[in-house]
């Protein structure tokens, strides 16, 4: 990635005017080129702010992508040379329809998130980092929680894709080349502002099932990334 890094005491210092918010963990989902990602209800407003208040100190910085808009943890990628037929993709939706079941029916899991991480990173799946710095959220006010109902339906709209009655028309979207296991592990610098997922979790616990069910399902299929680089990209940050 071409740029310079940004100054890290000003990111600190827009960060910390962001108050500790939470996010909610909505549903297991097959995105674009077979990846399998877990989905969030969606930013809260203080959040959204945040990320459009990067704009005024860094000018400079590439447009934010699309990927970062929505909430969401990338958890692994089909192995080189897998493609998804409608069938398998059909049998991933009853899997993740099964998972996310939890979601809904046991207490609602929300995940406070008190600060963020300044990241240099080596590969896009975030398992090799160069460096790492923490940066607080305002802690003086309650944890803002809510995402606006826009950005709820934003989220949404792009989970819908994911439903049964539209599989057929989003399998050609599921089997575009590209995003495999390479692309993640390969060589890729970056910086990014995210938020790390708790190393042990109730949620990391899922996803360890959720994983582990998919392997039976379709042995071979996918490469899991390690759990202690999960995470949820708030901005990539780079100057041009």
């Amino acid at each position: 990635m071409a740029g310079r890094p940004i100054d890290s005491e000003t990111l600190a210092a827009v960060v910390a005017g962001c108050p500790k918010n939470m996010l909610r963990p909505k549903a297991f989902f097959v995105s674009w080129h077979g990846v399998m990602t877990l989905a969030y209800e969606g930013f809260s407003q203080c959040v959204l702010d945040l990320k459009a208040s990067l704009e005024a100190p860094f000018p400079s910085m590439p447009t934010e992508n699309e990927g970062s808009k929505w909430p969401k943890t990338t958890l692994g990628a089909l192995n080189e040379g897998r493609v998804l037929t409608l069938e398998e993709l059909e049998q991933l939706n009853a899997l993740c329809a099964r998972h996310n079941d939890w979601f809904t029916t046991t207490q609602p899991m929300r995940l406070t998130i008190e600060a963020l991480n300044y990241v240099h990173y080596d590969c896009r799946s975030l398992e090799r980092i160069s460096t790492d710095e923490t940066m607080a959220l305002r802690q003086n006010t309650p944890p803002e929680y809510e995402p606006p109902d826009v950005h709820r339906h934003a989220v949404d709209s792009v989970l819908n894709q994911f439903t049964r009655e539209n599989l057929a028309n989003y399998i050609d979207k599921v089997q575009e080349d590209g995003h495999r296991e390479h692309h993640y592990r390969s060589d890729n610098r970056g910086a990014s502002l995210i938020y790390q997922l708790p190393s042990e979790s109730q949620l990391i616990d899922r996803i360890n099932r959720f994983t582990t069910d998919i392997d039976v399902l379709l042995p071979g299929y996918y490469a899991w990334f390690h759990p202690q680089s999960y995470h949820v990209t708030i901005r990539s940050l780079q100057e041009e």
